[in-house]
This record gives C-alpha cells, sequence and structure tokens, in this order.
C-alpha cells in the first residue's frame, strides 16, 4: 500500500508543479535596483526634482550622463525584451516582464530615469512612441495570465482593424 501512496503522490506532484511554476509571480529581476546599480553613486529623486510631468511613474533617477549612455549601461546589465529609442524626443524605453524604463533628456541638462512598474501604464502614457514599435504593444499581454489587467482583456497595438 505504501507503494501506491508513494506514486500516486509523485504523480499528483508531476501534474500540480507546472501549473504552480506558470501562476507563480515571479518577474525577474528587481529592476529598480538594477538602474541603483548603474546609476551609483547618483541617488533617486522626486518627480518635482526632474521639471518634467511624471505622476503616474513609480521611481526616479536624474544623472548627468547621456540617454544612450544611461540606456546602454542598464541593457549591459541585462537584456530588455524590447528597445525603443525615439528620435524625435532623443528618449529610449526599455521594456522587461517587471516593467519599463524611460530615459529622457531634461531641460536643465543631463538625463531623468523613470521607471513604471506596470507596463501598461507605461504604453498608455507614451502610446505615441511606443504605439509604432512593431512588438512592444503585443508583448505585454504575454506578462499576465490570460492578457488581462484591471479586468479587461489587451488587444495589442495596432490599427483597430480586426479586433
Amino acid at each position: 500500500m505504501p507503494a501506491v501512496f508513494t506514486r500516486r503522490t509523485l504523480l499528483l506532484g508531476a501534474l500540480v508543479a507546472p501549473v504552480v511554476a506558470a501562476c507563480s509571480s515571479d518577474k525577474g529581476i528587481d529592476i529598480g535596483a538594477m538602474i541603483d546599480g548603474v546609476l551609483a553613486p547618483e541617488l533617486r529623486v522626486n518627480a518635482a526634482d526632474l521639471g518634467i510631468e511624471t505622476t503616474d511613474a513609480d521611481a526616479f533617477w536624474k544623472s548627468t550622463r547621456t540617454v544612450t549612455e544611461l540606456a546602454d549601461a542598464t541593457v549591459a546589465q541585462a537584456k530588455p525584451d524590447e528597445r525603443t529609442d525615439d528620435a524625435e524626443s532623443v528618449s529610449t524605453f526599455l521594456l522587461y516582464p517587471a516593467g519599463t524604463v524611460w530615459f529622457t533628456p531634461l531641460a536643465a541638462g543631463g538625463t531623468g530615469v523613470l521607471l513604471y512598474r506596470d507596463n501598461d501604464k507605461a504604453y498608455r502614457r507614451h502610446n505615441r512612441f511606443l504605439g509604432p514599435s512593431l512588438f512592444w504593444g503585443s508583448r505585454l499581454g504575454g506578462y499576465r495570465s490570460a492578457g488581462v489587467s484591471n479586468g479587461r482583456v489587451f488587444r495589442g497595438g495596432g490599427s483597430g482593424v480586426g479586433k
């Protein structure tokens, strides 16, 4: 009888383990800690210190380095799923499962670095730049179970044709 119990237990474990793994909330790296490391010894700042409209980001940094230097240093630490360099505003956006990082030049000089822990929020806020990116919007649905966020199904970027 103990052998039957053991086989059943193993079978049940084999069936349950992949489901538990798929439902885990692990989103990979801690983006805030990674950016802290890239920007060391520079420290986090408040939104008002950047002098730009930043009411919806979760963390802010200010640096004397350029947008490209900071974005490249961040990519060297952890490769993003997507990178968008916006020539018009000279900004760079990096997409990770755990959040979006925005590097933007500041009017007073230097670079502002903003972290959105909610990728949907970043996509909505910066859709003008991120929307034309071929894969940016379509990746977001894969970061959450069944492509649902806040009770709404994410239907991807691009035109409304076929939606």
